[in-house]
């Protein structure tokens, strides 16, 4: 029998780590962030969302407050006339009111609410008609089923105290078609 000799020995198993290995790796390493970018650390932190995204939503509050209270406290504008409007036999189903409003400043405007079937081959003209039913004074076409006419400062409404809505054709001609979907006289 031999006696074993160092080099028929198996070597020793390791017992414990060094404790450089048990160290976390250095991200910031230029050489290991090159090798892994996602090890590599993030430039921006989104800790400065949540107090942007609060100060976005303080000034949105602030300036939804602070319109409503600038309006709140503006006078507001005055009905001078109304008038509902009556539909005619050609159009049964039409429907509507009209006020006439005056700001504090002093603009008068013509407010239009109607309900009509929509127009196929043209649209609706809002007119002021005079109290002989000669005189016709535009206030434009309607869009929509409401809508703020200004009323010029020369317009006298008690020379034009009613409002009809024609149905007018697209062909060229300003003046009302005659074919008259809704009239009332302002009171």
């Amino acid at each position: 029998m031999t006696t074993p000799t160092e080099d028929d020995t198996p070597p020793a198993r390791p017992t414990a780590r060094p404790a450089r290995e048990l160290e976390a790796p250095d991200l910031d390493a230029p050489h290991l962030a090159a090798q892994n970018p996602a090890a590599a650390p993030r430039r921006g932190s989104k800790a400065w969302l949540i107090p942007l995204l609060t100060l976005l939503l303080g000034l949105a509050v602030g300036a939804g407050i602070g319109l409503g209270w600038g309006r709140w406290w503006q006078p507001q504008p005055t009905v001078i006339a109304s008038a509902p409007l009556q539909a005619t036999a050609d159009w049964p189903t039409a429907s509507g009111n009209v006020t006439v409003e005056v700001t504090p400043q002093g603009e008068r405007y013509v407010i239009a609410q109607i309900s009509t079937p929509p127009p196929r081959d043209g649209y609706r003209q809002i007119w002021l008609v005079s109290e002989d039913g000669q005189g016709y004074y535009p206030l434009g076409a309607m869009v929509g089923d409401e809508r703020r006419f200004p009323l010029p400062p020369g317009v006298d409404l008690s020379a034009y105290p009613t409002v009809e809505v024609s149905y007018q054709l697209v062909n060229g001609r300003p003046g009302p078609s005659g074919d008259t979907m809704l009239r009332g006289t302002l009171g």
